[in-house]
């Protein structure tokens, strides 16, 4: 492909969709590919400022309003820009009241199954389907209403540079994302208080930023718990490589991308029962699957793994997530 790549997203807060726009961008850097991000309004919670190297414009409307007719956007874009990348939170509040650099290819990034009333004909507005998992790409394919040669399942990009530096028997845990109300991290914190009062020390570490880091900062402090929160820290593979139990309690999933990263490294994970963390470890073999978001099955779950450490498999080298994505922006 030739030209650039304008990834655009309804706001510049911690939010699922800027942070998929903050990691294609940085993939997409990584293989040649100039990106850059561009927020249609200003976010409820803290802005994203994006991994290094990826540029994230200002938001096109100064504020967010409310009650009032939606706007008509038009996206400045540079000469060379190639393909626009729509994220389907603008799709959903802006439709096509958007209008895209003349010439640009576009693809809807889509990471939720649309609802049973989705009137999927306005996906044929796009050139491409990007499918952020399987149960999206699914939905979309059952539809008949895109051709197969445009409907794409998005294969999870590199989250950084794994340095593939376990260091078992250390008690790290991380975690990572958006966190917000549905990431469970207090589920986490309670696990963490029964572990300790069992003779069994770990240390979490928390990559990502959202609406609910001040508070989950000082219920980890009330709690005397060892839990440190890295919003800054973008190099996701390394961090996920040197842990020695990656876990993600979350209650909704888009993406996966950091299953998928602990699975691509090779680091045991204790998850929820999402499909969308399902497919990412299908042939991983310490992968543990919570028959309940609960505190408990989180206590046994850890314990187990904690009491079986194994030597770590790590994953042979793929370029598939390459060539995919190279076939996808063609």
């Amino acid at each position: 492909m030739r030209g650039s790549v304008l990834w655009i997203t309804a706001d510049n807060s911690w939010n699922e969709a800027a942070l998929a726009a903050a990691f294609g961008t940085a993939w997409l850097r990584e293989l040649g590919v100039p990106a850059s991000v561009q927020p249609v309004r200003p976010g409820l919670g803290p802005a994203i400022a994006g991994p290094p190297g990826v540029s994230v414009a200002a938001p096109l409307l100064a504020e967010r309003r409310r009650g009032f007719r939606r706007p008509k956007l038009v996206f400045p874009g540079p000469s060379d820009l190639g393909r626009v990348v729509v994220d389907q939170s603008v799709q959903d509040a802006f439709g096509f009241d958007v209008t895209w650099p003349a010439g640009a290819a576009s693809a809807l990034f889509l990471r939720t199954v649309p609802e049973p009333d989705f009137d999927y004909g306005v996906l044929s507005a796009y050139d491409a389907v990007w499918a952020a998992n399987r149960p999206v790409w699914d939905a979309v394919r059952s539809s008949h209403a895109v051709p197969e040669s445009r409907l794409w399942l998005v294969p999870p990009p590199h989250l950084g540079t794994a340095r593939m530096n376990p260091r078992p028997g250390s008690g790290i845990l991380v975690a990572a994302g958006v966190l917000d109300v549905v990431k469970g991290l207090d589920m986490v914190f309670n696990a963490l208080t029964v572990l300790r009062d069992r003779g069994q020390i770990w240390q979490l570490l928390v990559l990502g930023d959202g609406p609910e880091r001040g508070r989950w900062t000082v219920y980890a402090r009330a709690l005397g718990l060892d839990v440190r929160f890295e919003p800054a820290d973008w190099d996701w593979d390394s961090a996920i490589s040197g842990a020695d139990i990656f876990i993600a309690p979350q209650f909704r999933d888009g993406l996966g991308w950091d299953v998928a990263a602990a699975a691509r490294v090779g680091t045991p994970v204790v998850m929820a029962d999402l499909p969308t963390l399902r497919d990412p470890v299908r042939h991983a073999a310490d992968a543990v699957i919570l028959p309940e978001t609960r505190a408990a099955d989180l206590v046994e779950a850890l314990e187990r793994l904690a009491g079986n450490r194994t030597a770590r498999q790590q994953p042979a080298p793929s370029d598939q997530a390459v060539s995919v994505w190279r076939e996808m922006l063609a």
